[in-house]
């Protein structure tokens, strides 16, 4: 009797072979739009991931342009106009060294109370490359004025890598520097900030308060990270614009502006807009401005026409602006 040696056995996973067979017959009219939203899906995935852990990275960009952490003052001192930068250096308590440069003039003939501008810059760069506009500010002050600029760590040469956590951490260290140095009767403190800078000047203002801070300086500023990231992205479509939840850098201005009023501070403020801004919509400063006016706060509003969002102290209006306001605080200063 004849016996087949191998018998036929049903597969063991018939829903494999089902999915397989799906699969293959699945018309290319309707196999496309799966595919590519599948992978739109995915890279959209994927970049709001790296935009998410690589947050401080993309914010802070202390080495560019290449080679601005090894920019020297004397690479630049042919274009300071006379004014003698120095270096110097603040500790704060986690063991990062900040580095600062500061200039002093004393462009009075009588003995009055000193001016003191502190200077907290953007999120490029470095310090050196800013110092030729800032010496012309000085310059044309016609007032005893010191100047420093602190640079956040892993600026310059600052040690450490920027985050918002490090960067409170240096401010901890500014300020007692600030109020250690400069906190007398007098001398009259002014915080200017660029960019980035205002919303970091700010928060340190309202953590470490000084009773002589008289006045701020607020250059091309923003409300808040988060605002500034519904700006980049303003297409209502795109992922990114609502990552604001997945930000541990905030820098909320107005948050840390309300803090400050709320202990009674009511300072003088100058509000510089440029108006080709490329980056910072100009509601931005407006709101700023509006805020604090609402408050009580005297504001002066200053938009420079033509300039993009670096360059209010390149145009001739906006150093204007600056030394008509810092004379005016100078003035004010004497009768305190």
């Amino acid at each position: 009797m004849f016996r087949p040696l191998l018998r036929l056995q049903p597969p063991l996973h018939p829903q494999i072979t089902r999915r397989i067979w799906t699969l293959s017959t699945t018309p290319p009219l309707i196999l496309a739009p799966v595919v590519f939203t599948g992978l739109t899906l995915t890279l959209w995935s994927y970049k709001c991931l790296m935009m998410i852990l690589f947050q401080s990275r993309i914010i802070y960009m202390p080495g560019i342009p290449l080679g601005a952490r090894t920019e020297k003052i004397s690479d630049y001192s042919a274009y300071c106009r006379g004014i003698r930068w120095k270096e110097g250096k603040i500790h704060v308590d986690d063991g990062t060294v900040l580095a600062t440069a500061s200039a002093t003039v004393n462009n009075s003939r009588e003995k009055e109370k000193e001016l003191v501008v502190v200077y907290f810059q953007g999120n490029a760069s470095s310090t050196p490359p800013r110092l030729p506009r800032l010496s012309s500010i000085l310059a044309s002050l016609p007032c005893a004025t010191t100047m420093v600029i602190p640079s956040y760590r892993g600026y310059w040469f600052s040690t450490g890598r920027p985050s918002q956590r490090g960067i409170e951490r240096d401010l901890a260290a500014i300020f007692k520097h600030l109020r250690e140095d400069f906190g007398g009767a007098d001398k009259g403190i002014v915080l200017w900030g660029q960019s980035i800078g205002c919303g970091i000047l700010m928060e340190g203002l309202a953590k470490y308060p000084l009773p002589n801070v008289t006045a701020l300086v607020l250059e091309t500023p923003f409300v808040s990270i988060e605002e500034m990231l519904k700006a980049l992205y303003p297409q209502k479509w795109l992922p990114y614009r609502y990552l604001g939840w997945a930000l541990w850098n905030r820098w909320e201005l107005l948050v840390a502006l309300k803090r400050i009023l709320s202990r009674g501070w009511r300072g003088q403020v100058l509000v510089l807009q440029a108006g080709g801004d490329e980056l910072v919509p100009a509601e931005q400063a407006g709101k700023i401005a509006e805020f604090a006016r609402e408050a009580g706060v005297p504001v002066a509003e200053e938009k420079v026409e033509g300039a993009l969002h670096v360059e209010c102290m390149a145009k001739p209006r906006g150093r204007k602006a600056v030394v008509d306001f810092l004379g005016r605080i100078h003035r004010d200063i004497q009768w305190r």
